[in-house]
């Protein structure tokens, strides 16, 4: 199920699946190396820093490819906890096989990723520096600055509420 269909947004177009599916075992490959470091983690280092940075890692990933493919809205990973570089090239990469695949079919459009940075108003009332994953076309997310994201508008952008 799509993001439009589960949230009833109407300018969500549906996504391609069908053309995607010879794709799909690049996207697969990915999240099975994501998953792979998590097991020699769990394995070598069980309850240790490492082993909850690879599933935050993991959990970013899988994320990450439900946005792409428009299951949810938006991610939010735990920054603190997983590899920024690993995320950013895995956005990179799925916003790359978007041009590709927009390029190659005539009527598909896939919207390419982005890590949108901005500031957040936490429980305290502290603004700190906040980053989700979203389609660069959602239009469901405020793409602006100012003022800072409030909870309430974080969580109906995550699909929480």
């Amino acid at each position: 199920m799509t993001e439009g269909s589960s949230y009833n947004y109407v300018s969500c177009s549906e996504f391609p699946f069908d053309v995607v599916r010879s794709k799909l075992s690049f996207v697969s490959k990915i999240l099975r190396r994501f998953y792979q470091e998590v097991e020699i983690q769990s394995q070598h280092h069980p309850k240790s820093e490492t082993e909850l940075k690879s599933h935050a890692n993991f959990a970013a990933a899988l994320n990450t490819v439900l946005v792409w493919c428009g299951a949810r809205p938006t991610a939010l990973p735990l920054w603190d906890y997983c590899d920024k570089a690993q995320i950013a090239n895995l956005v990179e990469h799925l916003s790359y096989l978007s041009w590709q695949i927009s390029n190659h079919y005539e009527r598909i459009w896939i919207s390419d990723l982005i890590i949108l940075q901005r500031p957040y108003v936490n429980c305290p009332g502290s603004i700190i520096q906040d980053s989700i994953i979203t389609r660069r076309d959602n239009p469901y997310v405020r793409f602006t600055t100012d003022p800072p994201v409030e909870h309430r508008q974080s969580g109906r952008e995550l699909g929480m509420f």
